[in-house]
């Protein structure tokens, strides 16, 4: 037989499971495929010939409605897609309600792992890709497209202080470090996302309890996310900008550089935000940074802040009115007790309770900050935005940290009646 050729075969709900077992157990995977149905349009089968330009030998190949499931247990995460439709002809990729989940639950998770790990969860109603060059996904392990659209991504993060610390540090999981050394290569021009979600939840070591901040109706594009040293060599940065909610009610908007010519993950973040009320912040705020808010309207926000693996700089300005606060400490773990006497003072003579003041310019703050590299890498934003927005509410930082032993406002080591009242003179 030199030939065998077929106009069309059609390949009705399959069921195909690929093991892979190597040496090392970190490398087995499974990969399965079922349902749905596939078409291959004039195939041809030619032994004495490699077809290297054509997928599973037709000139035509369309895949409905398949479902596929990746499980690679060293990596400790299922990925699943109920729903695949790809065609090399149009070369496009669409996928419905792809997740992306620990195969475990967070307390077994950290057991296995046994340090502190950012657990990621990720939903995608829809997504596709157009342009789509799956010879370069076939041949050279790369992922090209001209466009990635998506619609409703849901990613939430999860990070708890209450584990023990990683044995070496958390710099080797920061995302533009492990984006720039995967082994697929990655080459996407335009992103769009409509509808999206991301949120942060991170257990406090002093309060023991999780605060969340998260973002909805998210519209976004982006430019240039490659990870492929001569498309980088052309443009050296992944832009991208983005509108939505905070918390549910505050119209946010914000843009994001991050270079892509070295690994330490250089950031440019820039941000605006209307109409934020102290409601809305009280529980994060009181969970991770023991402090609560009993009234406050934010009128605006703008935040500029750029670092990389290595540190972060940060500057602040806030429109505020009516801002009341009461400090808390720890008491039984996960609740908090108030502090009322020092609340009251605090309010009294400790706070600036807007901004800008009458007949005063608008204040602004600045924040500097060192990485933790036992911390992930958004901490970078999160700690830095936080010891932003104290120096600016904060009339006395180094003696307020004093009373509430918070370490973002302490500098000194002078004792607290020597800090109200000043050194004795000597006589």
């Amino acid at each position: 037989m030199k030939q065998l050729l077929a106009g069309t075969i059609d390949i009705v709900s399959p069921d195909i499971t690929f093991k892979y077992v190597g040496l090392d157990e970190k490398d087995r995977f499974t990969t399965s495929l079922k349902g749905g149905k596939a078409q291959l349009t004039d195939w041809l089968l030619d032994p004495e010939k490699e077809d290297t330009m054509h997928l599973l030998l037709a000139q035509k190949v369309v895949i409905d409605s398949a479902s596929v499931v990746f499980d690679k247990r060293s990596m400790r995460y299922l990925i699943k897609a109920p729903n695949i439709c790809f065609n090399t002809e149009q070369h496009t990729l669409k996928v419905n309600g792809l997740g992306v989940h620990p195969y475990v639950n967070r307390e077994t998770f950290y057991k296995e792992v046994g340090h502190r790990a950012t657990i990621w969860n990720t939903d995608i109603e829809y997504f596709e890709l157009l342009n789509f060059n799956w010879l370069q996904m076939l041949h050279n392990q790369t992922l090209w497209a001209s466009h990635l659209n998506m619609s409703a991504p849901k990613m939430d993060l999860f990070f708890s202080y209450l584990i023990p610390s990683h044995p070496s540090n958390m710099i080797a999981e920061d995302p533009p470090r492990v984006f720039l050394q995967l082994p697929l290569k990655i080459c996407l021009g335009k992103i769009n996302v409509d509808k999206g979600h991301i949120g942060y939840t991170e257990v406090n070591e002093t309060s023991h309890r999780e605060g969340t901040i998260y973002f909805d109706g998210i519209k976004a594009t982006g430019d240039n996310l490659t990870n492929i040293d001569t498309v980088i060599e052309g443009k050296k940065q992944f832009v991208a900008s983005a509108e939505g909610t905070l918390l549910g009610r505050s119209k946010v908007n914000a843009t994001l550089t991050l270079t892509l010519t070295d690994l330490l993950g250089n950031f440019e973040l820039k941000g605006h935000a209307v109409n934020i009320s102290g409601q809305e912040l009280r529980d994060p705020v009181e969970a991770l940074a023991q402090v609560r808010i009993d009234s406050l309207n934010l009128k605006s926000m703008d935040l500029s802040i750029k670092g990389n693996q290595n540190y972060s700089e940060s500057k602040l300005g806030m429109n505020y009115t009516d801002l009341k606060l009461e400090l808390v400490r720890a008491k039984a773990p996960p609740t908090l007790k108030a502090k009322p006497v020092v609340s009251e003072v605090a309010s009294l003579l400790f706070l600036y309770k807007q901004n800008p003041e009458p007949s005063i310019a608008p204040r602004t703050s600045s924040a500097y900050m060192t990485r933790d590299e036992m911390a992930p890498y958004l901490s970078l934003i999160i700690k830095n935005m936080r010891i932003a927005i104290k120096e600016m509410v904060v009339k006395h930082p180094d003696l307020v940290g004093t009373v509430t032993n918070d370490k973002d406002l302490k500098s000194q080591k002078r004792g607290f009646l020597r800090r109200v009242f000043g050194k004795r003179k000597s006589k």
